[in-house]
Protein backbone atom coordinates (compact mmCIF):
# COMPACT_ATOMS: atom_id res chain seq x y z
CA UNK A 1 0.00 0.00 0.00
CA UNK A 2 1.25 3.80 -1.02
CA UNK A 3 2.00 6.21 2.07
CA UNK A 4 -1.65 8.21 0.70
CA UNK A 5 -3.63 5.00 0.93
CA UNK A 6 -1.86 4.13 4.90
CA UNK A 7 -2.78 7.70 5.90
CA UNK A 8 -6.84 7.66 4.67
CA UNK A 9 -7.38 4.05 5.53
CA UNK A 10 -5.99 5.51 9.34
CA UNK A 11 -8.07 8.11 8.83
CA UNK A 12 -11.01 6.82 7.92
CA UNK A 13 -10.83 3.55 10.82
CA UNK A 14 -9.24 5.90 13.83
CA UNK A 15 -11.67 5.28 16.64
CA UNK A 16 -12.99 8.84 18.28
CA UNK A 17 -14.61 10.04 20.62
CA UNK A 18 -17.71 10.84 19.17
CA UNK A 19 -17.71 6.73 17.96
CA UNK A 20 -19.28 6.10 21.23
CA UNK A 21 -22.74 7.72 20.41
CA UNK A 22 -23.14 7.00 16.64
CA UNK A 23 -24.07 3.62 15.50
CA UNK A 24 -23.19 4.66 11.86
CA UNK A 25 -19.62 5.60 12.49
CA UNK A 26 -18.65 3.13 14.42
CA UNK A 27 -20.20 0.51 12.56
CA UNK A 28 -18.92 1.22 9.36
CA UNK A 29 -15.45 1.55 10.74
CA UNK A 30 -15.70 -2.11 12.09
CA UNK A 31 -17.09 -3.35 8.55
CA UNK A 32 -14.23 -1.67 7.12
CA UNK A 33 -11.71 -2.98 9.31
CA UNK A 34 -13.42 -6.41 8.68
CA UNK A 35 -12.32 -5.63 4.83
CA UNK A 36 -8.86 -5.05 5.34
CA UNK A 37 -8.49 -8.42 7.59
CA UNK A 38 -9.69 -10.16 4.69
CA UNK A 39 -7.76 -8.58 1.92
CA UNK A 40 -4.70 -9.59 4.56
CA UNK A 41 -5.81 -12.74 4.58
CA UNK A 42 -6.37 -13.53 0.94
CA UNK A 43 -3.41 -11.59 0.31
CA UNK A 44 -0.99 -14.15 1.61
CA UNK A 45 -1.36 -15.89 -2.13
CA UNK A 46 1.65 -15.23 -4.33
CA UNK A 47 -0.74 -16.71 -6.94
CA UNK A 48 -3.83 -14.41 -6.69
CA UNK A 49 -1.99 -11.03 -5.98
CA UNK A 50 -0.44 -9.16 -8.49
CA UNK A 51 -0.84 -5.52 -9.85
CA UNK A 52 -3.10 -6.86 -12.44
CA UNK A 53 -5.69 -8.51 -10.27
CA UNK A 54 -5.96 -6.09 -7.36
CA UNK A 55 -9.32 -4.78 -8.01
CA UNK A 56 -10.43 -8.02 -8.09
CA UNK A 57 -8.68 -9.04 -4.85
CA UNK A 58 -10.67 -5.96 -3.39
CA UNK A 59 -13.86 -7.02 -4.75
CA UNK A 60 -13.83 -10.48 -3.06
CA UNK A 61 -13.17 -8.91 -0.07
CA UNK A 62 -15.98 -6.23 0.03
CA UNK A 63 -18.63 -8.35 -1.50
CA UNK A 64 -18.99 -10.83 1.80
CA UNK A 65 -19.28 -8.24 4.41
CA UNK A 66 -21.19 -5.71 2.94
CA UNK A 67 -23.85 -8.17 1.52
CA UNK A 68 -23.63 -10.01 5.19
CA UNK A 69 -24.09 -6.95 7.48
CA UNK A 70 -27.00 -6.19 4.88
CA UNK A 71 -28.96 -9.55 5.57
CA UNK A 72 -28.58 -8.75 9.64
CA UNK A 73 -31.13 -8.02 12.07
CA UNK A 74 -30.61 -4.28 12.02
CA UNK A 75 -33.21 -1.95 11.07
CA UNK A 76 -33.28 -1.29 7.15
CA UNK A 77 -32.83 2.41 8.28
CA UNK A 78 -29.56 1.73 9.95
CA UNK A 79 -28.43 -0.48 7.23
CA UNK A 80 -28.62 1.26 4.49
CA UNK A 81 -27.08 4.47 6.26
CA UNK A 82 -24.16 2.46 6.93
CA UNK A 83 -24.11 0.26 3.96
CA UNK A 84 -23.70 4.19 2.04
CA UNK A 85 -21.12 4.99 4.52
CA UNK A 86 -19.33 2.07 3.59
CA UNK A 87 -19.42 1.14 0.13
CA UNK A 88 -18.27 5.28 -0.14
CA UNK A 89 -14.98 4.56 1.69
CA UNK A 90 -14.38 1.30 0.16
CA UNK A 91 -14.67 2.59 -3.62
CA UNK A 92 -12.41 5.50 -2.55
CA UNK A 93 -9.82 3.01 -0.55
CA UNK A 94 -9.79 0.86 -4.07
CA UNK A 95 -9.11 4.27 -5.99
CA UNK A 96 -6.67 4.78 -4.00
CA UNK A 97 -5.03 1.36 -4.04
CA UNK A 98 -5.68 0.50 -7.88
CA UNK A 99 -5.76 4.39 -10.09
CA UNK A 100 -3.93 6.78 -8.36
CA UNK A 101 -0.50 4.28 -8.51
CA UNK A 102 -1.63 3.28 -11.89
CA UNK A 103 0.94 3.97 -14.68
CA UNK A 104 -1.72 5.61 -16.82
CA UNK A 105 -3.00 7.70 -14.32
CA UNK A 106 0.72 8.75 -13.28
CA UNK A 107 1.52 9.58 -16.52
CA UNK A 108 -1.58 11.73 -17.53
CA UNK A 109 -1.93 15.10 -18.21
CA UNK A 110 -2.77 17.05 -15.16
CA UNK A 111 -6.49 18.81 -16.53
CA UNK A 112 -7.23 15.12 -18.01
CA UNK A 113 -7.35 13.62 -14.23
CA UNK A 114 -10.37 14.72 -13.14
CA UNK A 115 -12.11 12.61 -16.23
CA UNK A 116 -9.78 9.83 -15.38
CA UNK A 117 -11.00 10.29 -11.85
CA UNK A 118 -15.10 9.96 -12.94
CA UNK A 119 -14.32 7.25 -14.70
CA UNK A 120 -12.45 5.23 -12.89
CA UNK A 121 -14.70 5.49 -9.90
CA UNK A 122 -18.46 5.22 -12.58
CA UNK A 123 -15.61 1.75 -13.67
CA UNK A 124 -15.28 0.72 -10.25
CA UNK A 125 -18.52 0.85 -8.88
CA UNK A 126 -19.91 -1.01 -12.02
CA UNK A 127 -17.58 -4.21 -11.81
CA UNK A 128 -18.22 -4.26 -7.48
CA UNK A 129 -21.79 -4.63 -7.89
CA UNK A 130 -21.16 -7.22 -10.44
CA UNK A 131 -18.75 -8.76 -8.35
CA UNK A 132 -20.87 -8.71 -5.33
CA UNK A 133 -24.03 -10.27 -7.02
CA UNK A 134 -21.66 -13.16 -8.19
CA UNK A 135 -20.05 -13.78 -5.35
CA UNK A 136 -23.34 -13.86 -3.16
CA UNK A 137 -25.19 -15.81 -5.69
CA UNK A 138 -22.42 -18.45 -5.01
CA UNK A 139 -22.44 -18.98 -1.19
CA UNK A 140 -26.07 -18.42 -1.19
CA UNK A 141 -26.07 -21.50 -3.44
CA UNK A 142 -23.50 -23.36 -1.01
CA UNK A 143 -26.15 -22.50 2.18
CA UNK A 144 -29.14 -23.39 0.44
CA UNK A 145 -27.60 -26.97 -0.99
CA UNK A 146 -25.88 -27.63 2.55
CA UNK A 147 -22.73 -28.82 3.47
CA UNK A 148 -23.94 -32.52 3.73
CA UNK A 149 -24.36 -32.62 0.15
CA UNK A 150 -21.13 -31.02 -0.50
CA UNK A 151 -18.80 -29.50 1.72
CA UNK A 152 -17.13 -27.27 -0.33
CA UNK A 153 -18.61 -24.01 -1.84
CA UNK A 154 -17.60 -25.25 -5.21
CA UNK A 155 -19.89 -22.49 -6.95
CA UNK A 156 -17.48 -20.14 -5.08
CA UNK A 157 -14.39 -21.73 -5.53
CA UNK A 158 -14.66 -21.58 -9.37
CA UNK A 159 -16.42 -17.48 -9.29
CA UNK A 160 -12.76 -17.18 -7.60
CA UNK A 161 -10.69 -19.30 -10.07
CA UNK A 162 -12.47 -17.37 -13.00
CA UNK A 163 -11.96 -13.79 -11.41
CA UNK A 164 -8.99 -14.38 -9.31
CA UNK A 165 -6.37 -15.90 -11.55
CA UNK A 166 -4.15 -15.29 -14.31
CA UNK A 167 -5.22 -17.44 -17.35
CA UNK A 168 -1.78 -17.31 -19.02
CA UNK A 169 0.30 -17.69 -15.53
CA UNK A 170 1.25 -21.82 -15.93
CA UNK A 171 0.48 -22.14 -11.95
CA UNK A 172 -3.21 -21.94 -12.65
CA UNK A 173 -3.34 -25.16 -14.49
CA UNK A 174 -1.39 -26.92 -11.41
CA UNK A 175 -3.94 -24.70 -9.27
CA UNK A 176 -6.86 -26.46 -10.75
CA UNK A 177 -4.79 -30.03 -10.89
CA UNK A 178 -4.74 -29.51 -7.35
CA UNK A 179 -8.71 -28.25 -6.69
CA UNK A 180 -9.90 -32.08 -8.01
CA UNK A 181 -6.88 -33.78 -6.53
CA UNK A 182 -6.96 -31.80 -3.20
CA UNK A 183 -9.70 -29.09 -2.64
CA UNK A 184 -8.38 -28.18 0.77
CA UNK A 185 -5.03 -26.97 -0.43
CA UNK A 186 -5.95 -24.62 -3.13
CA UNK A 187 -5.65 -21.23 -2.65
CA UNK A 188 -9.13 -20.28 -4.11
CA UNK A 189 -10.55 -22.86 -1.29
CA UNK A 190 -8.62 -20.71 1.59
CA UNK A 191 -10.38 -17.41 0.11
CA UNK A 192 -13.59 -19.04 -0.51
CA UNK A 193 -13.44 -20.33 3.48
CA UNK A 194 -12.57 -16.72 4.50
CA UNK A 195 -15.24 -15.33 2.48
CA UNK A 196 -18.05 -17.21 3.59
CA UNK A 197 -16.88 -16.34 7.53
CA UNK A 198 -16.82 -12.82 6.67
CA UNK A 199 -20.41 -13.12 5.37
CA UNK A 200 -21.46 -15.04 8.20
CA UNK A 201 -20.04 -12.47 10.39
CA UNK A 202 -21.11 -9.49 9.31
CA UNK A 203 -24.88 -10.42 9.44
CA UNK A 204 -24.21 -10.15 13.36
CA UNK A 205 -25.13 -6.49 12.46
Amino acid sequence: MTDVLNTYIKQVTRSRLGDIFSYKSRTTKRLIRCVLALTNEVSQSEIICNDALTAEVWFACVAPVIQGYWRSPVAERKKKEVIDAFYLTVINIIFNDVILGSKEFRESEPEARDALTDLAHADLDKRLKVRTNEYVDAMLEFFDRGKEANPLPKELIQALTRNLFDESDSRISNLRDGLAENPMRTDATMVAVAMIAAFANSMGG
